[in-house]
């Protein structure tokens, strides 16, 4: 997962650019989404000095976008899981196989939305015994703009207001 196609090539050409970089300035190519940028003139270069793991948490972050993101996750949850002594801390065992299950739902299963103009179908039946169907969009299920609904009825306030079972 980690070793996708382009990204060691990116990592050479991100490293060399850093390492190059002198001052912190907004000529730097990452400079608008760097965490480290200083407002001095004339300050190094933060992420140049920084060690290698932070500099490989930035590229996941800020350069490589989703896939980067994907990856910090997926280490982010290795080392908590290479972290935890399942035999004595239960409650971080239990907390990592959750983190394991978010991961799978947020990675792994992609199902698709349903749309929201499909139409329902309510069978009614009235009191001569026949039944009819009347299908009807979910636009059409909002109640208060419904001109055909019961829910802003004078009757059924009339009704409502002359109850004396209080």
């Amino acid at each position: 997962m980690v070793n996708t196609s382009t990204k060691p090539y990116k990592w050479k050409e991100y490293r060399k650019y850093i390492d190059d970089r002198g001052d912190c300035d907004s000529s730097c190519k990452y400079y608008h989404y760097c965490p480290l940028t200083t407002p001095e003139e004339g300050q190094m270069c933060r992420l140049k000095n920084a060690n290698d793991e932070h500099k490989r948490r930035f590229f996941n972050l800020f350069v490589r976008g989703e896939k980067g993101l994907r990856d910090e996750f997926f280490e982010t949850v290795y080392r908590i899981g290479c972290a935890i002594d399942f035999e004595t801390d239960l409650k971080m065992g239990s907390a990592y196989i959750e983190m394991l299950q978010k991961a799978k739902r947020m990675y792994y299963d992609k199902t698709e939305k349903q749309s929201t103009n499909d139409k329902v179908e309510i069978k009614v039946n009235n009191t001569a015994g026949f039944k009819e169907s009347i299908p009807i969009t979910l636009e059409q299920q909002r109640e208060d703009e419904d001109p055909d609904s019961l829910f802003n009825s004078p009757y059924v306030d009339a009704i409502l207001d002359a109850d004396v079972r209080d």
